[in-house]
């Protein structure tokens, strides 16, 4: 069985209002990959990017339009604690004690 904390869900959530606010959520993938927990997740705004951080050391770039990862970005020796976004750059911090920077996308 599979870690339920190394699975990444990507819901669409549908929110209509009338008098009273309904929402209404709907999984249409779950990403699975990492052998550990994720601990950090930032989506990309106006692309269909994610990029998951995990306790496996590495980092998981997703297209969550298409429900694949697109790469794993290896070279932390521990989990990966943070992550930030910057252009095609990826930053990351670990317990390693290092930070890296990396290209997510080539």
């Amino acid at each position: 069985m599979q870690n339920p904390g190394s699975l990444f869900r990507f819901y669409n959530f549908f929110v209509s209002f009338s008098k009273s606010v309904n929402c209404l959520s709907q999984c249409i993938y779950t990403l699975s990959g990492h052998i550990a927990t994720i601990r950090s997740l930032r989506t990309l705004h106006n692309t269909p990017i994610a990029i998951t951080g995990s306790r496996d050391a590495t980092l998981r770039v997703w297209d969550v339009q298409r429900g694949r990862c697109l790469r794993v970005l290896e070279g932390h020796q521990q989990s990966v604690r943070c992550l930030d976004v910057c252009g095609r750059k990826v930053v990351s911090g670990s317990y390693d004690t290092t930070c890296r920077v990396s290209f997510f996308l080539s």
